[in-house]
């Protein structure tokens, strides 16, 4: 069995939610602009600039209704990937701040 045979290593994977999970909240869960909660990808995590991807992970962390509720673990693991980012000395309080939630 590979690391990837799984899809955690998947850079489109959402930190465990299954794509039904996804669709039963919502048929437009890939578009940021049309969901109230997003779960991010670990690419979005891994790239996407910090002023755009700290209120989603507040929001999903603080306020994401029941089924899409991040568990301890899927929470660190979004830590985990932020902290290898190329600008993560510089982003160090926003991961700081996201971690404290």
């Amino acid at each position: 069995m590979s690391l990837t045979s799984n899809g955690l290593f998947n850079p489109m994977n959402r930190f465990g939610f299954h794509k039904d999970t996804l669709l039963s909240y919502s048929p437009d869960y890939k578009d940021k602009t049309k969901v109230d909660c997003y779960v991010p990808s670990r690419a979005d995590v891994f790239r996407m600039p910090i002023d755009e991807l700290k209120p989603i992970l507040i929001k999903w962390f603080t306020k994401a209704p029941d089924i899409l509720t991040p568990s301890d673990q899927q929470k660190e693991s979004v830590l985990e990937l932020m902290k290898k980012r190329r600008d993560a000395d510089n982003i160090a309080s926003e991961i700081s701040d996201i971690s404290s939630l």
